[in-house]
C-alpha cells in the first residue's frame, strides 16, 4: 500500500510542478525543463539513497593484493 501512496504522491508533485512551469517554445529547452521537474519530484518525493560500493567484499586483503598487482605491473 505504501508504494502506491507514494507513486501517487510522485504523480501529483509532477503534475503540479508541470502546470506551473513555464512552456517553452524550443523542444530542448522544453525537454531540460520537464527533466528537471522529473528529477525535483523524485528527489522531493523518493529521496536519495547512497550506493556504499564494495562494502561486502572489498577488504584490506582486496587492497593489499590490488597493490602488489599494480606493484608488478609497473615492474615488467
Amino acid at each position: 500500500m505504501e508504494n502506491k501512496d507514494k507513486k501517487n504522491e510522485y504523480q501529483e508533485y509532477i503534475t503540479e510542478k508541470l502546470k506551473k512551469t513555464e512552456r517553452k517554445q524550443d523542444v530542448n529547452e522544453e525537454w531540460i525543463n520537464i527533466k528537471n521537474v522529473i528529477l525535483e519530484a523524485a528527489k522531493e518525493e523518493i529521496g536519495e539513497q547512497r550506493k556504499e560500493r564494495n562494502q561486502d567484499w572489498y577488504d584490506e586483503e582486496c587492497q593489499l593484493q590490488l597493490k602488489k598487482k599494480i606493484m608488478l605491473e609497473r615492474n615488467v
